[in-house]
């Protein structure tokens, strides 16, 4: 089977993490970072920082932001054998 391809082909790639910028929008929380693509306009990059810190409440930085979420939807578990002992 031959498939004919007609016309240009363009092949969109992902951007690369060189492409972000980490930013802490709260300075008494530096860990707290959001990263924002470094290709859209310094104004839109204000906007986004803007709202990131006026809303900052509604961000989950941690699990235990997450109030009401099960322990068991975000324990990480092995599927492991017991009788078989660990190789390394």
């Amino acid at each position: 089977m031959n498939i004919e391809l007609r016309g240009e082909i363009s092949f969109v790639n992902p951007k690369s993490v060189e492409d972000l910028e980490q930013v802490a929008p709260l300075p008494e929380f530096p860990d707290r970072l959001l990263q924002i693509n470094t290709q859209l306009t310094p104004a839109v990059c204000q906007e986004l920082i803007r709202f990131s810190k006026e809303n900052t409440d509604i961000f989950a930085w941690s699990h235990e932001d997450m109030l009401g979420i099960s322990p068991d939807v975000i324990t990480h578990r092995l599927s492991i054998y017991p009788q078989y002992r660990p190789v390394r």
